[in-house]
């Protein structure tokens, strides 16, 4: 395998190949970990605004060249885990994703992240919903099902 092939994977052992893919992930969160607190900072600095571009959003798109999502999503965590630097850790540690960030963040109070953000940990983003409906009933919410046709 040479370097710039680097989907060549056939010639790994499984062992070796589910080894390399744990190093990967691990890897990834810590540079996801990195990018959201450097995006936090440069909207701390106003970065974006002194580069012109009228928004941390407009400057991830353009040039950062993100995805739609990946600037809103990175945003969102960038702004929670300025807030609550537990975010950080727990990105760091693989045990919260963005998209976990994202579901939970207009739930979080300086009163109940850490508790939150623990239980929330390593749950799916249904799961993450399922337990924000538990813990943050809404008063206007639906309690009869209609049958569609």
């Amino acid at each position: 395998m040479n370097g710039r092939e680097f989907w060549a994977l056939r010639g790994l052992s499984d062992d070796a190949l589910q080894a390399s893919l744990g190093k990967l992930l691990g890897a990834g969160a810590r540079l996801e970990a990195r990018i959201v607190a450097h995006l936090a900072e440069v909207e701390e600095r106003r970065l974006h605004l002194l580069a012109g571009y009228s928004s941390l959003y407009d400057y991830c798109r353009k040039r950062l060249a993100l995805s739609d999502y990946e600037a809103f999503a990175r945003i969102a965590a960038a702004r929670v885990a300025r807030k609550y630097p537990l975010v950080f850790e727990l990105l760091e540690q693989r045990r919260l994703h963005l998209t976990a960030i994202c579901v939970v963040r207009e739930f979080l109070t300086p009163e109940n992240h850490r508790e939150l953000l623990k239980e929330i940990s390593g749950q799916s983003k249904l799961q993450i919903r399922e337990t924000l409906a538990r813990r943050f009933p809404r008063d206007d919410a639906r309690t009869s099902l209609k049958k569609l046709p």
